[in-house]
C-alpha cells in the first residue's frame, strides 16, 4: 500500500518547520489517506518526526481518534527505546573512560543530538568508536563476558553486560565500515581516523555522558554510511532527515574541496536534490551547487519505493532467484548515481558468493539468507 508522496512531504515538512504557517492544512486527508501515512511513517522509520507535525494541526485537521492513538503510542515506544539506549551508551562510556580509552558515539545516536527533539528520532543499535576498539573488546569479553562476533571495522555484541537487555552495542575500531572503492576507501578511513579523536562531551538527561564527533566528521560519515547503503539495499527518510539536520550545522559548500578529494562531492549533488526539491532546504545557502536532478530523482524514487534501508522494496518479497534478477535490474538503473560504488558493490557481491559456496553446495541452499 504505497502513501501519496506530496501528501508524506506535506507532514514532514509540518514537523520540520512547524513555525512556517504557509503550507496548506491537511484538511483534505481521509481517513484513508492517513493509514496509509501512519503505515508510510512506519516504512521510513519515522513515525516520530512525522507526529511532531501531527501535534501542531489544529482540530479538524488531524488523524482519526484509532489511527491518532496509535501513532502516539508509537512516539511514545521511540523515546522509551531512546532513553534506555541513552542510559547504555551512558554505562558503556564511563566503562571507556574508566579503562582510560577515548570514545565517541557514531551514527544515528549522535546525529540524534542535531535534532531540535533527540528523543523523536527511531534509534537503532549503539556504535561505539572506541580507542584501540579491537582490544577494548577483547577486555569486555574477558571481564564482562561479552560475547559476540568481529567484522572488517568492530565487534557485534549487545549490552547484557550492563545489565540492559535488548540493546545491540557496536565496538568499532574503524570509525566506519568505508565504501566499496578500494582506493576511496583508503582515503575515507584516513580521514575519518583522524577525524573521529576531535570530540566533544556530551552531558545525558540521565546523569550521564558520552562523546560526540564533530559536525564535519558526521556529514562526511553520514554521506559515506548513506551511499554505501544506497548501493547495497538501500535508505529511507530518516537518513534523509538524519542529513536535513546535519547539513544545516555543516554546510558541505564551506568543504567542497575535501568531498571531492574522497569521492563524495556527485553523491552529494544527488542528496542536495532530495533535501532541497523535498523538504525544502536552501540549497544556494547551505550546498554552493547545482543539485543533481537526474540523479536525485534516482535517489528519492528508491527512498520512497524501498523505506528504510530498502526492506520494503518489491524485490524482497521474491524468491532467491527472482530476488537476484531484480538485484541487476536495479543495479543497472542506479549504476549512474554513483558509478565506481556499484561496479566495486557488484566485484565485492561475487566474490562473497563464490566465498560462500561450500556453505551453499553442503546447506543446498541458493541464498544463505533464505534459511
Amino acid at each position: 500500500m504505497e502513501c501519496k508522496t506530496d501528501q508524506l512531504r506535506l507532514l514532514i515538512l509540518r514537523s520540520l518547520h512547524p513555525n512556517e504557517r504557509h503550507f496548506p492544512e491537511s484538511s483534505t486527508f481521509s481517513s484513508e489517506d492517513w493509514k496509509r501515512l501512519y503505515i508510510e511513517s512506519g516504512r521510513q522509520a519515522i513515525w516520530g518526526v512525522t507526529w511532531l507535525g501531527i501535534k501542531t494541526l489544529p482540530p479538524g485537521h488531524r488523524p482519526p481518534e484509532d489511527i491518532e492513538s496509535a501513532w502516539m503510542d508509537k512516539y511514545e515506544k521511540i523515546r522509551s527505546a531512546n532513553a534506555k539506549i541513552g542510559k547504555a551508551i551512558s554505562l558503556v562510556t564511563a566503562v571507556t573512560d574508566s579503562h582510560g580509552k577515548r570514545s565517541a558515539v557514531l551514527k544515528g545516536q549522535t546525529k540524534a543530538h542535531y535534532y531540535p527533539l533527540p528523543e523523536a528520532r527511531t534509534p537503532g543499535d549503539i556504535d561505539l568508536w572506541v580507542e584501540d576498539g579491537r582490544e577494548f573488546a577483547d577486555l569486555l569479553a574477558r571481564e564482562f563476558g561479552a560475547e559476540g562476533k568481529s567484522t572488517y571495522h568492530h565487534f557485534h555484541t549487545t549490552c547484557d553486560f550492563l545489565h540492559i537487555r535488548g540493546v545491540p552495542l557496536e565496538i568499532h575500531w574503524r570509525p566506519s565500515s568505508g565504501c566499496f572503492n578500494p582506493i576511496a576507501n583508503r582515503k575515507i578511513q584516513r580521514f575519518l581516523d583522524i577525524q573521529v579523536k576531535d570530540t566533544e562531551r556530551v552531558d545525558s538527561s540521565d546523569g550521564g555522558y558520552f562523546y560526540k564527533p564533530s559536525s564535519l566528521f558526521n556529514m562526511v560519515s553520514e554521506l559515506v554510511h548513506i551511499r554505501r547503503h544506497f548501493v547495497g539495499s538501500g535508505i529511507g527518510m530518516r537518513h534523509i532527515i538524519d542529513m536535513y539536520y546535519l547539513v544545516r550545522q555543516c554546510p558541505p559548500s564551506q568543504h567542497e574541496a575535501l568531498l571531492k578529494e574522497l569521492g563524495l562531492y556527485r553523491f552529494t549533488g544527488a542528496v542536495a536534490y532530495v533535501l532541497c526539491q523535498y523538504l525544502n532546504l536552501d540549497g544556494e545557502t547551505y550546498f554552493g551547487m547545482e543539485p543533481d536532478r537526474n540523479a536525485g530523482r534516482i535517489l528519492l524514487s528508491e527512498i520512497l519505493e524501498g523505506g528504510n534501508f530498502g526492506q520494503f522494496a518489491p524485490r524482497q518479497r521474491h524468491g532467491a532467484v527472482v530476488r537476484l534478477l531484480m538485484r541487476e535490474r536495479r543495479n543497472v538503473r542506479l549504476f549512474s548515481v554513483c558509478p565506481s560504488e556499484f561496479l566495486w558493490h557488484e566485484l565485492h557481491y561475487w566474490w562473497i558468493i563464490a566465498k560462500t559456496l561450500p556453505q551453499r553446495i553442503i546447506k543446498r541452499k541458493l541464498s544463505l539468507r533464505d534459511e
